[in-house]
């Protein structure tokens, strides 16, 4: 009977152990997962956008979300753009003459638009 007694101690002991360890895993698993994802997301946000904001697109984007311009003014500032050769459609924001060449040419929208659109952006 002591050897049965011995024996289920020593088969309750092995089973604590293997689940304590499982245990340990389980509660190191759920620590690390949510700790790398939250630092992949904060490398993303603050590190990993630099390069992004480089893009031709994004520049454009970005000046036209800052200027607070709607959908129209953008497409026009695109047609501008795309008439007058320029590379880089964000080159309207930083060069007022681009605009008031378009404005005096009447390139892709009547005078006074292209004109509204100059006073948005430099005044």
């Amino acid at each position: 009977m002591t050897s049965r007694v011995g024996d289920l101690a020593e088969y309750f002991q092995t089973t604590a152990n293997q689940s304590n360890h499982s245990m340990a895993v389980g509660v190191t698993v759920g620590i690390l997962a949510p700790a790398v994802g939250v630092g992949y997301l904060l490398y993303r946000k603050y590190c990993g956008s630099e390069h992004e904001f480089y893009a031709p697109n994004k520049v454009f984007s970005g000046l036209c979300r800052a200027h607070r311009l709607d959908r129209r003014d953008r497409r026009l500032l695109l047609q501008i753009a795309a008439e007058m050769k320029l590379d880089q459609p964000a080159l309207l924001f930083t060069n007022p003459a681009l605009l008031r060449t378009a404005s005096r040419k009447q390139i892709a929208a009547p005078a006074k638009r292209i004109k509204r659109l100059h006073r948005t952006l430099f005044d």
